[in-house]
């Protein structure tokens, strides 16, 4: 049986794998926002980070922040459309856990989005992808 971290990483994966064929800009927006992420949490809460991408995302489900959005409801089994509401309604226990699972995922999004789309916490493509570059010295 594969534990959380191996499922979110699977799920992860396959979400930012899916999203390969987007424009370069989105890539940008959406690699900065999987590497902004996890501290936007721990500076600000689960609450506050969610409200302020949907405020983001408010008229555009196919901005980076909306697509982000769906996702991490989707990976911690959430309804999309009530995600915010229901962390803001949520007991605290509910509410720690939330954020612990939260978190747990943003690890994946950040790394993936490092590896698969290639983009830094800049937003930049990774120096990693220069084209030009001899591996043979």
């Amino acid at each position: 049986m594969p534990t959380l971290s191996q499922q979110y990483a699977r799920a992860v994966y396959t979400q930012i794998d899916a999203i390969r064929g987007c424009n370069e800009q989105f890539h940008k927006d959406y690699g900065r926002l999987c590497n902004r992420f996890p501290n936007l949490v721990l500076q600000n809460g689960l609450a506050q980070t969610l409200g302020f991408l949907t405020a983001k995302a408010v008229g555009d489900a196919r901005s980076a922040e909306g697509v982000f959005l769906g996702q991490l409801a989707e990976i911690l089994h959430q309804p999309p459309v009530q995600f915010l509401d229901v962390v803001i309604n949520a007991a605290l226990p509910d509410y720690r856990r939330l954020t612990r699972q939260a978190l747990a995922a943003a690890i994946w999004y950040k790394r993936f989005a490092q590896s698969v789309l290639g983009i830094d916490a800049t937003g930049e493509r990774s120096s990693g992808d220069d084209e030009g570059e001899n591996p043979d010295g």
